[in-house]
């Protein structure tokens, strides 16, 4: 040792992943995700309120517009949202064994991650549009962390409980707004968006997020949540 200190390696710093290491397959997967998405978006929710698209599947009559809303809702609209918590979920997954290989806490840098999206998915939920996801990916990733660590077999059961047991929640009814309610506030967001004030359409998106949108978010958190754990899974 000639009284020299034997030093520990220092863990790798984390890098965007080289195009050698991409999985082309989920690469393309997300990218139908998100093409679903997006349309059903375009056809819908930068169109009416959320509420008015509940509400009123039909928005227009005739049978183009018919069956332009038939098929988004039965090719991409459910699916598209399915698949993307499910890649969600791998995309921890990597995300998770890459830092192990760097020889870096996995869960400090999720926690690390997912604060930063919560941070953006509420700056987008409260100041920009209330349509908003990231807000409730963000959370479900912070509770990911505990089980990323967790086999694969237990991670699929976990999710396959929670996704099956959602509906039987205490809360899943009571939270959700009647169709009373949402047709009030479809009206109301209608006439403000049309006509009102930066300030009324803030104050309006504050209220709608509080009592509107965050219940219809708590109601999709478990199912989202054990989509996610699939993904890890995977």
């Amino acid at each position: 040792m000639n009284g020299s200190v034997l030093l520990e390696p220092m863990p790798k710093a984390m890098q965007p992943v080289a195009a050698a290491e991409r999985h082309v397959a989920l690469d393309v997967l997300r990218g139908v995700a998100l093409l679903g998405v997006l349309l059903v978006n375009l056809h819908s929710g930068f169109r009416v309120s959320l509420f008015a698209h509940i509400l009123t599947f039909h928005t227009h009559a005739g049978w183009a517009n018919r069956g332009t809303d038939i098929l988004l809702a039965w090719i991409f609209e459910f699916k598209a949202f399915t698949l993307f918590s499910f890649l969600f979920g791998v995309g921890v997954g990597v995300q998770a064994e890459r830092a192990a290989t760097h020889q870096r806490s996995a869960a400090r840098f999720l926690a690390r991650r997912f604060t930063m999206l919560l941070v953006i998915g509420l700056f987008h939920m409260l100041l920009v549009w209330n349509g908003d996801i990231l807000t409730l990916y963000a959370v479900c990733g912070l509770l990911l962390i505990p089980f990323v660590a967790m086999s694969g077999k237990w991670l699929a059961a976990l999710g396959l409980t929670v996704i099956v047991l959602a509906p039987f929640l205490p809360f899943f009814d009571s939270l959700f707004p009647t169709n009373a309610e949402m047709r009030v506030q479809a009206a109301v967001a209608t006439g403000i968006y049309a006509t009102g004030s930066f300030t009324e359409i803030l104050a309006l998106r504050w209220h709608e997020t509080a009592h509107f949108i965050a219940p219809l978010l708590i109601n999709s958190l478990p199912r989202t949540f054990g989509l996610m754990l699939f993904g890890i899974a995977a």
